[in-house]
């Protein structure tokens, strides 16, 4: 942790950083001067923060006020919502097993995310909210969010909405999201929102290697949403994770009046006979729903319910349990003919039922009304290219059309998303002067279906 509270250097270097290789990682930094607060301070120049972490160089640091509890008191102030900046954004050691105190730190993903700083601690406060960039909705454009200078979603907004200024995400740092059953894998962290104005196109949330928690496998990470009216967590297999860029995207996400956090979990952690999965699949006309449980204890039933909106529901079968079980059982579920309906989304859910009468529901399973669509092709000229390029893509007909450009680690350094005319399939992509010499790749994605990235060099 390098901090000042008045003018000064944050980190006095005497050489520039740009290309370094060493592996200085997970700090924070900080300088309160008003005229340099977004940098970080070298002796002869200062130099942005995000230019700052380059490779390996400082990725995972952060710029913010740490959130002391004076300045002769360099304790974390757990009332004061900046301590957010440090909780569960250390690394990992073998030496460091506990802080200052003598209190346990965090040694592995599987134990937790420890804090940076001499002390292990727990804000009691809300984290602050994200700053929204930019900092009103405009329809057909991604709105990203960041707290200390780390993204913590990303929001793609329908072209044909434009309402509140903004919506107030924050991210909960090495915590285990409320109400997590502990049987199911889970990270440590998640992100509160508030009800959303409308539907987005897509909702992104980011994490950190230090919060995948007991994910072996970050491929079966999934979006992972709470409703705060029922208690219940609901998985969507419709989501995706990309471990080079530590995003859990979910396409066509819904917003529901209660669902209120967000994080990324393997299987929905709820029912009462110990589900071990629940999913389902579109074959042709009908939806395949299959399930199983890995305990059962005086289990009477279970019922089949079907919703077009994810929240009007309605019984489609009931399906008799096992009773009592200590071993796998399976279960299995058709729903004949049910994409032949006008509707472009159908969500199933489970509710497990004992002989009490007590119920728990499970979480949704996702399902698209809509036939898998081939990658589009594209074709990216100049290439070299200086401040813009231009993307001919086929067939496209008022398809909305997302294009990401990143850099050679994956990380993002562009995005859009529109919908193109019909009598265009040109897409062109400027005001690119500012990005630096070097090679990128350019990956284009149509109604969700996302093609192959394609290399491109930017020249001065």
């Amino acid at each position: 942790m390098l901090a000042v509270t008045g003018n000064g250097l944050a980190l006095p270097l005497y050489t520039q950083v740009a290309g370094n290789t060493d592996t200085i990682n997970y700090n924070l930094f900080y300088r309160q001067d008003t005229l340099t607060n977004s940098t970080v301070a070298f002796i002869g120049a200062d130099v942005a923060f995000k230019a700052f972490k380059t490779g390996t160089f400082n990725k995972n640091s952060v710029f913010y006020r740490p959130g002391f509890t004076s300045v002769s008191n360099l304790s974390p102030n757990v009332n004061d919502s900046a301590s957010w900046s440090l909780n569960g954004r250390g690394n990992h050691s073998v030496y460091a097993t506990t802080d200052i105190t003598n209190t346990g730190r965090p040694g592995n993903l599987f134990q937790g995310a420890p804090d940076i700083g001499a002390y292990e601690f727990t804000p009691a406060v809300l984290p602050p909210a994200a700053t929204a960039i930019p900092d009103t909705i405009i329809g057909g454009t991604t709105q990203s969010y960041i707290f200390a200078t780390d993204t913590v979603a990303k929001i793609a907004w329908p072209l044909s909405y434009s309402g509140a200024s903004t919506v107030k995400m924050r991210q909960y740092s090495g915590e285990i999201a409320p109400g997590m059953d502990l049987m199911f894998n889970y990270m440590y962290f998640y992100v509160g929102c508030p009800t959303l104005p409308v539907s987005p196109d897509s909702l992104t949330i980011y994490y950190r290697e230090n919060w995948k928690g007991t994910h072996l496998s970050e491929n079966s990470i999934l979006f992972n949403q709470s409703d705060s009216g029922t208690g219940f967590w609901a998985f969507q297999s419709g989501s995706r994770t990309n471990p080079v860029t530590n995003a859990i995207s979910m396409p066509y996400y819904y917003s529901g009046a209660n669902y209120t956090y967000m994080t990324g979990s393997d299987r929905a952690p709820v029912v009462p006979v110990k589900l071990l999965s629940f999913e389902g699949e579109k074959v042709k006309n009908d939806a395949g729903l299959i399930w199983t449980t890995a305990t059962e204890k005086n289990a009477n039933r279970f019922e089949v319910q079907r919703s077009f909106d994810n929240g009007k529901w309605e019984t489609l079968d009931v399906i008799k349990a096992k009773g009592n079980s200590n071993a796998l059982v399976s279960y299995s579920y058709t729903d004949h003919n049910v994409f032949t309906t006008p509707y472009a989304h159908v969500y199933y859910r489970l509710n497990a039922i004992d002989n009490d009468g007590s119920y728990t529901y499970s979480g949704v399973v996702h399902l698209f009304n809509q036939p898998k669509q081939k990658a589009a092709q594209f074709i990216v000229y100049p290439n070299p290219f200086a401040d813009k390029f231009t993307l001919t893509i086929k067939s496209i007909k008022n398809d909305k059309v997302a294009v990401t450009l990143t850099d050679i680690t994956g990380k993002e350094i562009y995005s859009v998303s529109q919908v193109c005319s019909e009598d265009s399939d040109e897409l062109i992509i400027n005001n690119l002067r500012q990005v630096k010499t070097g090679i990128y790749f350019v990956s284009v994605e149509v109604n969700g279906v996302k093609s192959p990235a394609q290399k491109l060099i930017k020249i001065y």
